[in-house]
């Protein structure tokens, strides 16, 4: 199995590239890692204070990240819209770099796992102080 990110942006969905270099397909090892790669960064944005943790929020709506797997390479690249090229995906919380996919991809970001925010976060308990 393959697992990647899908993109929605502005009504068009993208396979996630890596961020260091844009000319790889960002893969995880699994679905729960590449979930935790989303939440962890929320949860990271959000303990520095409240401008990183609303901007990792806007990321979250503007970009739509979704965990999909697939069955092997040869799927995923039935999912991607030939000729390939890389977008540089712009939004108020910053880019990323996708390459776009067919109807296959766009059904499989419908399929995808969404990243739950507030995963990473310590819980609120009745006592009043915070912690997991």
């Amino acid at each position: 199995m393959i697992h990647v990110c899908l993109l929605k942006v502005q009504g068009k969905v993208y396979l996630m590239m890596d961020e260091e270099n844009p000319q790889k397909i960002m893969g995880f090892q699994d679905p729960e890692y590449g979930l935790r790669y989303f939440e962890d960064a929320y949860a990271e944005g959000h303990m520095r204070g409240h401008v990183s943790s609303m901007s990792a929020c806007f990321f979250h709506i503007e970009f739509q990240p979704r965990i999909v797997s697939f069955r092997s390479l040869e799927t995923l690249r039935k999912a991607v819209d030939v000729p390939v090229g890389i977008y540089q995906l712009r939004g108020e919380s910053g880019f990323m770099s996708g390459v776009p996919v067919n109807k296959r991809g766009r059904d499989a970001w419908r399929r995808g796992k969404v990243p739950n925010l507030t995963a990473g976060l310590p819980q609120s308990r009745a006592d009043g102080k915070r912690g997991r």
